[in-house]
């Protein structure tokens, strides 16, 4: 028990490091709110919306976190062009991808898992 606390601290350590390396470096600043807000403020600032999926076990999801999204070149054009939102794909369930069949169901280690979608949520752009 003693092991997991120390895990689950040094774990939240890394993780808020990680967030403050991102804004602090012009990496990809991510939306804080919902996903309802997350819509609203790309319609006013007339973006799209990136969604960054993501699981708690996810390898690749993590290695996205530590060595793509802090880049300052990837940050530059994604805040540029998107409003970024990271959405946890186990616990999030009132997002957008579920009223698309397409996303209906996601197969086990399908993720990582991107999706830009547009603000009106009418249209899956890729």
């Amino acid at each position: 028990m003693k092991k997991l606390i120390i895990l689950s601290l040094v774990l939240s350590v890394i993780y808020s490091t990680i967030s403050h390396a991102q804004t602090e470096s012009g990496g990809v600043i991510f939306f804080k709110g919902t996903w309802k807000d997350a819509q609203n403020e790309a319609k006013n600032q007339q973006k799209l919306v990136f969604i960054d999926f993501y699981t708690d076990w996810c390898v690749p999801c993590k290695r996205m976190d530590v060595e793509i999204f802090p880049d300052k070149n990837v940050g530059a054009l994604y805040n540029k062009l998107f409003i970024n939102i990271k959405v946890n794909a186990e616990k999030e369930r009132e997002c957008c991808w579920q009223k698309h069949s397409a996303f209906g169901h996601i197969p086990p280690g399908s993720l990582p898992m991107k999706l830009v979608m547009s603000f009106s949520e009418d249209s899956i752009l890729c």
